[in-house]
């Protein structure tokens, strides 16, 4: 299913920018239901306008996005948020489509914590059909964004299962993209699709919205985490180590008396391609077979990842 804001767009994609991008993760954590949420009221659009975070900045793909009139960050009933800027749109997709109330249960809210600065804004979905699937499918999920880190987070709720039910028109659309204000340009997009247990995450900036085909498990936890968070708080603690490309491969080093290090080397789609201990100065990694691109070195204990560009 294509997405609303795209369905009048001219299918165009001219040489998309470089930009900041996000790599992909998936967990799973308990799902427990937002406690003194608001329930949103939608205009004619469809969208709910989160007023209460006019004035603030949000990053995303590295950009940043100063919300308050007309551009204010709104929450859509089919299930994404939306930030617009003169420029350019960033939409985050939880498990978008074309809903359809089950009961008077099905409901959307939302919750705003934390300060300016540090907002987390998480948007709920509960006991929804998905019109193009087949009878008595339902779910409910929520979408999650932190002003601080720029993370974005999916996190699926109870929901009917059912196997691989959909295909790519019918099923529900999850991941983030970032269009021009027209939307007859994607500048990027790290999308989820396919099997949802096992998702394929296509990061081709274009408009090839393919859909899950199955609910993911409830618990199931997407995150998204900006490879650069440019301006805006670190994701973790300094890093413990350096690294550098050069033409024989990625040199490491760790500081005099520093701990041996576990690393492990991530595309921008989320997925490990190398993995090692590092116990000396001075270690080279081979990268040679290696796709080019965006890469994040972390070091296992959680302090803060090393950006490389691979050639």
């Amino acid at each position: 299913m294509k997405h609303p804001t795209t369905l009048l767009a001219a299918l165009l994609v001219v040489g998309a920018q470089a930009q900041s991008t996000y790599t992909f993760e998936q967990s799973t954590v308990t799902y427990v239901p937002l406690s003194n949420a608001v329930s949103c009221t939608f205009d004619a659009d469809r969208f709910d306008t989160i007023t209460e975070l006019d004035g603030q900045t949000f990053q995303l793909f590295g950009q940043s996005f100063a919300l308050g009139s007309p551009y204010s960050m709104v929450i859509g009933d089919w299930g994404f948020l939306r930030f617009d800027r003169t420029t350019s749109a960033v939409i985050i997709d939880g498990l978008f489509t074309e809903l359809e109330a089950v009961d008077a249960s099905s409901t959307v809210s939302y919750a705003l914590t934390g300060s300016p600065g540090s907002y987390v804004l998480t948007a709920q979905w509960t006991n929804w059909h998905m019109a193009q699937g087949p009878a008595g499918n339902f779910a409910s999920w929520r979408i999650t964004i932190e002003q601080a880190t720029g993370v974005a987070t999916v996190h699926t709720g109870p929901n009917s299962g059912g196997g691989l039910i959909f295909n790519d028109q019918t099923g529900p659309n999850c991941g983030i993209f970032h269009a021009n204000s027209s939307f007859t340009q994607c500048l990027a997009r790290v999308w989820v699709e396919g099997d949802p247990y096992d998702p394929t995450v296509d990061v081709v900036a274009n408009f090839d919205f393919d859909a899950l085909h199955g609910f993911p498990p409830e618990g199931t936890l997407y995150r998204f985490v900006p490879t650069a968070p440019v301006g805006i708080a670190p994701v973790a603690s300094p890093a413990a180590f350096t690294a550098y490309l050069a033409a024989d491969g990625l040199h490491v080093d760790l500081p005099n008396g520093a701990p041996t290090q576990d690393l492990h080397l991530v595309d921008a789609a989320g997925r490990e391609v190398l993995r090692t201990r590092v116990n000396a100065p001075g270690v080279v990694l081979k990268t040679a077979g290696l796709a080019p691109g965006i890469h994040l070195l972390r070091a296992m204990d959680g302090t803060a990842p090393v950006k490389v560009m691979l050639p």
